[in-house]
């Protein structure tokens, strides 16, 4: 049986950024084995691509739906988030990413 961890947050590294119709990446914690993405924009699906080295985000990653949050695994080594807003710019600070430990 696997035992699943709570969602522990790496405090102080969490970063509020603004998405918009042009990927931007952004440098996240190193050696965090998760992240925890929250999207607290009401209407417009964010895209989040999740590597090593700058990221270009496209509408073909991972979807992040309006008002939503979800948790992911990430590669030892991934030290970089690329996100995007294709539907048009985001709010300002409405893409919460907080690396940590952790599935839920």
């Amino acid at each position: 049986m696997a035992v699943r961890q709570s969602f522990l947050p790496a405090y102080g590294q969490g970063q509020l950024l603004t998405p918009n119709t042009s990927s931007a990446s952004t440098t996240i914690g190193f050696g965090a084995k998760s992240l925890q993405l929250v999207n607290s924009n009401a209407t417009l699906i964010y895209y989040i691509r999740v590597g090593k080295g700058t990221q270009t985000a496209t509408t073909a990653d991972l979807p992040l739906l309006p008002n939503s949050r979800i948790v992911l695994a990430k590669e030892q080594d991934a030290d970089q988030v690329g996100y995007i807003s294709p539907g048009g710019a985001g709010a300002a600070n409405s893409l919460l990413i907080i690396p940590g430990e952790g599935h839920m």
